[in-house]
């Protein structure tokens, strides 16, 4: 009883304090008021934000997310009690009358309501009673806003610091690059930090670069006022994981967040618009104009007509347009050739480029780029070069992956089979297998574009969980089949599937040498689990190897695969050392790929003031055979090695890069000294053939046909024929020239 008097004349001694004020305020003290409580405002961010940073470092929010079920009963039991309490009569029966109505009132504390008029008079007085009430009620919503609280916390701190940031920016401390990520999800995250990861490996800190990630409202269901408690709702509906991967970004020192709650589709982006002012991004308006040298802003959503919406509006800002900085926007959509015109807009601007990312071509791409994913590993090479084996494969799942696949399948399957003679030069027999349950309304649409293929290709419609699946297309293939790539859009299901496959190849045949299952990832949170499994599989059937997954996000979305784009690298670097052009660096054999574009295009201005189409059809031919090249020299000098041996193939490799081997004739070999070299020849021309199947199997795929002239617009060229029907050796030269530039890069790449 004493404590609780005590208690008692401690807060009556509090509320004193107040009783003591005036009951009127004078006007003039009123200003003074103001500005004092102003300056409680600010005192009260500044802790808000230093508390905030504490919580962060001690990480007391996961804390909280372990404890919550705890925190909740024990507020629920504490507010139970003071309202049971407070409603009680003299009588004692009159706690569990009570009892009911006090579990409705403490369970909408939660709700941050409180309902003082059920307390009975007598405790409005007792001032230790009113605090535990008080207390009951913040407790209660602690709870509930704890995570609020969070995410408030995080958005005022970083909103304060990007504010401060962006003046600082623009006035004095500028970032040669500046990246901007347009929405936060997945794939922007994995970006993000791997360009942190990069920028950390090089050394650089945070002193030529900063990052600006764009939370975006995309809902149409619903308008969202840019102001008011629906800018902070907006907020927490982030995805929990998104705001994991925001916090996790915006915990480096050069990374910044803003938000904009505008339909950039609604917003006006005409030529010269300002964007950012309409959408209020004054600060990142500020960001780019403190900016010194490239600006690289990604447009990763989900949905890629929003991409391409925010992209061709960004593209028309006034403030990118007038930067003079060079600007590359990046948009997630499928390459196609109406997606692609977004980029085909911007190739006559200098300081302005697209580039439309595929996830699903560069999952391919990424797989392509694998020596060991290419088709020559399971097929049996003789030694003189010539393939004595069929290549055949199954897809399963004809999306955007699966077509893609089936397109690098059979460029990189076509061989010079081994019944060819010197007067006939033959492909070695391929054939793919397409399982969907949607293969006839997209069957159409596919050979129309290639069909010099379709004798290749066998088309399945049903679902491969279907009885037929097995029946009809593992049970004829099971003791031939090479090549298994799966793609249904589910992680789960594509590995189950793997694994239904191998067992059932298995009991069919005892030879898995060359045989492999590929299976595509989607989710990143989901490769350790699905490598697991195949992991599992492969030791234990004993095939190291067999089950082997592609595709992963972290591999796709990366600065190299992305922002430096090492797949036209790769292709720059060949046509460069095709042609002879001196390009010491990677810098350098871009620039002369792209040299070649800008010739084209100047020429067709001059004639046309326009790019016709015939042009730019020419020009995705070549730079896309560039890049087949580079990848394919992996194929190329699998072959070589079963024909040479490894030490007989870096001397020749060496002995091109030299000049000590020449070329006479277009495809004679002599030594330095002027001797005949017939049995290098003979090899290098097996190699040349392989070459010509590969250009012919690509042009295919792409809708070519035979024809008596080269036409781009007709999809025709006069050199999509056999070998022994090429016009002349000149012609055929061409193909020796990208064996000998295949071996020149081997030299250099072994420094033999």
């Amino acid at each position: 009883m004493n404590f609780i008097a005590s208690m008692e004349d401690f807060f009556e001694s509090f509320l004193n304090i107040f009783s003591s004020l005036p009951t009127r305020i004078a006007p003039g003290n009123i200003p003074t008021l103001l500005f004092r409580s102003l300056l409680i405002a600010f005192v009260f961010v500044a802790l808000l934000i230093l508390a905030y940073k504490v919580l962060n470092r001690l990480h007391i929010w996961k804390v909280a997310e372990r404890w919550l079920p705890a925190l909740f009963t024990s507020a629920w039991f504490f507010g139970f009690v003071v309202y049971d309490v407070g409603m009680c009569t003299e009588e004692r029966i009159s706690l569990l009358r009570n009892a009911p109505m006090a579990v409705i009132h403490a369970f909408e504390m939660f709700l941050i309501q409180s309902d003082v008029s059920a307390i009975h008079d007598g405790f409005h007085d007792n001032a230790f009673y009113m605090g535990l009430f008080s207390l009951a009620h913040f407790y209660a919503a602690l709870v509930s806003l704890l995570f609020v609280i969070k995410l408030f916390g995080f958005q005022v701190t970083n909103g304060i610091l990007r504010i401060l940031t962006s003046f600082t920016a623009k006035l004095c401390s500028k970032r040669p690059v500046l990246y901007i990520f347009w929405g936060m999800n997945e794939p922007s995250y994995l970006l993000a930090k791997d360009i942190l990861k990069r920028q950390k490996a090089n050394g650089k800190g945070t002193k030529n670069f900063r990052i600006i990630i764009v939370r975006t409202n995309h809902d149409e269901a619903q308008s969202l006022s840019p102001n008011g408690l629906s800018r902070l709702f907006n907020f927490l509906s982030l995805g929990a994981g998104d705001f994991a991967h925001l916090e996790d970004l915006c915990s480096h020192p050069n990374v910044y967040t803003s938000s904009t709650y505008a339909d950039i589709s609604k917003t006006p982006s005409g030529e010269g618009s300002n964007l950012f002012k309409a959408m209020r991004l004054q600060s990142l308006a500020r960001f780019i104009e403190g900016t010194s040298k490239e600006i690289h802003i990604f447009c990763f959503g989900a949905d890629e007509n929003e991409n391409l919406l925010a992209t061709s509006a960004l593209k028309h800002s006034s403030v990118l347009a007038s930067s003079k900085l060079k600007v590359t926007l990046y948009c997630h959509a499928r390459r196609d050739s109406i997606k692609r015109v977004i980029e085909d807009t911007t190739l006559l601007q200098k300081n302005l480029e697209v580039r439309v990312v595929d996830s699903s071509h560069l999952a391919v791409e990424e797989l392509r780029s694998k020596p060991e994913a290419q088709p020559v590993h399971f097929v049996d090479v003789k030694p003189d070069g010539k393939v004595c084996t069929p290549f055949n494969a199954l897809v399963v799942g004809f999306g955007e992956t699966g077509r893609d696949a089936v397109r690098f399948l059979y460029e990189f399957g076509a061989f010079v089979d081994a019944t060819s003679s010197d007067t006939q030069i033959l492909r070695s027999p391929f054939h793919c297998h397409i399982v969907d349950a949607q293969a006839n309304l997209i069957k159409g649409k596919f050979i129309q574009g290639c069909p010099q293929c379709i004798s290749s290709l066998n088309f399945h419609n049903m679902d491969y969980r279907e009885q037929g699946f097995y029946d009809k297309v593992l049970a004829p293939t099971a003791k031939n089949l090479n090549y298994v790539l799966i793609s249904v859009d589910d992680d789960e299901k594509n590995i189950t599937l793997a694994v239904d496959i191998l067992r059932y190849v298995r009991r069919h045949r005892n030879d898995l040498r060359n045989f492999c299952i590929y299976v595509r990832t989607y989710q990143q949170n989901r490769v350790d689990h699905i490598q697991a499994i195949a992991d599992h599989y492969n030791q234990s059937y004993g095939l190291p190897d067999c089950i082997r997954i592609f595709g992963q996000p972290e591999e796709i979305y990366t600065y190299q695969m992305i922002v430096c784009d090492v797949i036209r690298r790769q292709g720059a670097r060949f046509y460069c050392n095709y042609e002879g052009i001196n390009a010491p660096t990677e810098e350098d054999a871009l620039a002369e790929w792209e040299k070649r574009r800008n010739k084209k295009f100047s020429k067709d201005l001059e004639a046309n003031k326009y790019v016709t189409a015939a042009t730019l059809q020419a020009i995705r031919r070549m730079e896309g055979q560039d890049i087949a090249n580079a990848f394919h020299c992996a194929t190329k000098l699998h072959i070589a090695r079963t024909m040479f041996g490894e030490e007989e193939l870096q001397r020749i490799a060496k002995a091109l890069h030299d000049e000590h081997l020449v070329r006479e004739n277009h495809i004679t070999y002599h030594d330095a000294n002027g001797n005949d070299l017939p049995e290098l020849t003979s090899h290098m021309g097996t190699l040349a053939q392989l070459e010509h199947l590969r250009w012919n199997a690509a042009h295919e795929m792409q809708g070519y046909v035979k024809g008596k002239e080269k036409d781009e617009e007709r999809l025709t060229h006069n050199c999509l024929t056999t070998w022994e029907n090429l016009p002349n050796d000149e012609i055929r030269g061409y193909d020796f020239a990208v064996v000998d530039t295949t071996l020149r890069l081997y030299a250099e790449e072994c420094n033999c």
